[in-house]
């Protein structure tokens, strides 16, 4: 089962996100999927405050973005 997930994020991660999806012959919901699954955590615990900030840094490094938002 399958679910949507709607993201607001700046125009210019999706304008970055949508070029290198571009590159890939890829729809940027394909690619930003791909990025998703890629990061999962791999256990089933929460993740730490420290440990989100981790995951969206690596997340973004991925738009070109090196703020946080």
């Amino acid at each position: 089962m399958s679910r949507i997930l709607r993201l607001e994020i700046p125009h210019e991660v999706f304008n970055s996100f949508q070029k290198q999806a571009e590159s890939k012959g890829e729809t940027v919901e394909k690619f930003v999927l791909k990025i998703v699954l890629k990061n999962l955590p791999k256990t089933n615990g929460s993740l730490s405050e420290q440990e989100k900030d981790q995951a969206l840094e690596e997340l973004m490094k991925f738009a070109g973005a090196g703020n946080k938002f």
